[in-house]
């Protein structure tokens, strides 16, 4: 009997073991791809002329202003996020030719504005659907100098318009991290 029972034992062993390795090989594997996707910054950025007659006008680009027939123009820029996460924004104005350039003088003006660096950064974190508030422009233009001295010149005012995303950063704009290296 207890060769039986010693038999009965070898066997359920051998059949675990058995069944265990078997099912080792039933196992399968797969592999998966985890796509991470993060919210987008989306922003849109409107110039618009002021008129002596305090009337608007858009600027779009390449619109192209004579400037020898009045000393001065006033621009509005307004931006505008449209993308679905709140952002931080800064904008840079400048002239694409610096000897131009230095017979123009700008002023900008804007409540919650700050100027840093020569960049105009938006104080306040700027929420979906939300848009600044006003950054004014004003050139004033020595026409005659430029005439004189660039006949046929072109002067682009280029403002380039950034953001980055306020969620999980920095409490303020000018400590914000993930500016463009400009």
């Amino acid at each position: 009997m207890k060769k039986k029972i010693i038999i009965v034992i070898i066997c359920v062993i051998l059949l675990s073991v058995f069944a265990l390795t078997s099912l080792s090989f039933i196992i399968r594997q797969t592999s998966m791809d985890n796509i991470i996707t993060f919210g987008s910054i989306k922003i849109k950025t409107t110039e618009k002329e002021i008129l002596d007659d305090g009337s608007e006008v858009t600027v779009n680009n390449n619109d192209v202003v004579d400037i020898t027939a009045k000393n001065n123009i006033n621009r509005k820029i307004v931006v505008s996020n449209v993308g679905n996460h709140p952002a931080y924004i800064r904008v840079r104005i400048e002239f694409d030719d610096s000897d131009i350039a230095n017979y123009v003088s700008v002023h900008k003006s804007g409540e919650n504005w700050i100027y840093e660096d020569g960049l105009y950064y938006y104080k306040r974190k700027l929420d979906k659907g939300e848009k600044t508030t006003d950054l004014y422009l004003t050139m004033q233009f020595d026409a005659t100098s430029i005439a004189n001295y660039f006949p046929n010149s072109k002067l682009d005012l280029k403002i380039d318009t950034e953001a980055v995303q306020s969620e999980n950063n920095a409490d303020s704009v000018l400590d914000a991290e993930g500016w463009p290296n400009n």
